[in-house]
C-alpha cells in the first residue's frame, strides 16, 4: 500500500496529542463483488474524513490498516512504526477464508506504551466483516486478550474503543463479542446506553457514510476521554448528522 504525507496536513504533526485508529478489514472470498467495491470506497472516504478531523482539531493522526482472509497482515502501518497521517488508498481484492482471530492478535501487539505513548487517549479499533470467523472460539479468546492488553496497573476499565461494523451476512454474536460497551445517540435522538458498539450496513451502498460517521465520532470520543481526569469516562458514539458527512 503506497502512502505519503500531504503537505497541507503537516499541521497535525506539530501536536503532541496522538490519536491511534486501526481498521481491521475482512477481505475473505465472501466479500467479492459489490461488497469489496463498497469497502474500498468507504475506506477512501473514511481516511479523508479522519485527516480533515485531525487537521481541524490540531492533533496527530496515526492510522493503521490490517486485512484478513487466509491470514492477517498489516497493509498500512505496523505496531513497530508510527501510524500514518496520510494514506493514498489502493483498492483491495477479496479471496480466501476469514482469519479474524489473527487480525485481532496483530492489533493486540500495538497495545503497548512503546507504540501508543503515555497519553491517556483511547486507541480506536474498527472491525468490518461480512461473515463468521474460521474459528469463533479462538476469535472470542483473541478479543479477551485484546481487551486485557491495554489496562492501567490495578485498573480494570476498558481502555480501547472497539467498534464492530457488520456488512450483510455478519454473525451478530461475534460482532457483540468484539465490540466495547458505550452509549449510542442515533439520528432520531434515541439514546441507547451501555450497549455493544455494533453497527450494521445491511445496505452495502451506505457503508461509506456509516464508516465516516464512526471514524469522526470515535476520534472525538478518544480526544474527550483523554482530556479529563476520570478513568471511566463513558464512550458515546454520536450517529447524528456531522459537519463532515
Amino acid at each position: 500500500m503506497d502512502s505519503s504525507m500531504d503537505t497541507n496536513l503537516m499541521l497535525m504533526g506539530t501536536s503532541e496529542i496522538q490519536i491511534h485508529i486501526t481498521y481491521l478489514l475482512d477481505t475473505s472470498g465472501s466479500m467479492r463483488g459489490e461488497k469489496i467495491n463498497c469497502l474500498n470506497k468507504a475506506m477512501a472516504e473514511a481516511i479523508d474524513v479522519a485527516e480533515k478531523t485531525a487537521a481541524q482539531k490540531e492533533v496527530q493522526l496515526c492510522m493503521r490498516v490490517i486485512e484478513f482472509n487466509n491470514e492477517a497482515r498489516w497493509i498500512c502501518g505496523t505496531n513497530e512504526m508510527n501510524g500514518l497521517q496520510h494514506i493514498d488508498w489502493k483498492p483491495l481484492t477479496a479471496s480466501g477464508n476469514t482469519a479474524t482471530a489473527d487480525a485481532i492478535r496483530l492489533v493486540k501487539g500495538l497495545m503497548n506504551r512503546k507504540y501508543l505513548g503515555n497519553q491517556g487517549f483511547k486507541p480506536i479499533v474498527i472491525l468490518i466483516t461480512d461473515g463468521e470467523s474460521d474459528d469463533p472460539a479462538d476469535t472470542a479468546a483473541a478479543v479477551d486478550e485484546l481487551r486485557a492488553s491495554w489496562r492501567r496497573p490495578g485498573r480494570h476499565e476498558d481502555r480501547i474503543i472497539r467498534i464492530a461494523v457488520g456488512v450483510s451476512g455478519a454473525n451478530p454474536k461475534e460482532l457483540k463479542t468484539f465490540a466495547s460497551i458505550g452509549d449510542i445517540i442515533e439520528n432520531d435522538d434515541i439514546r441507547r446506553e451501555q450497549v455493544p458498539l455494533v453497527f450494521e450496513a445491511n445496505n452495502i451502498s451506505l457503508l461509506g457514510s456509516l464508516l465516516k460517521t464512526l471514524t469522526v465520532s470515535s476520534t472525538l470520543v478518544s480526544l474527550n476521554a483523554g482530556t479529563g481526569t476520570l478513568d471511566d469516562q463513558r464512550t458515546t458514539i454520536d450517529m447524528t448528522d456531522d459537519e463532515w458527512i
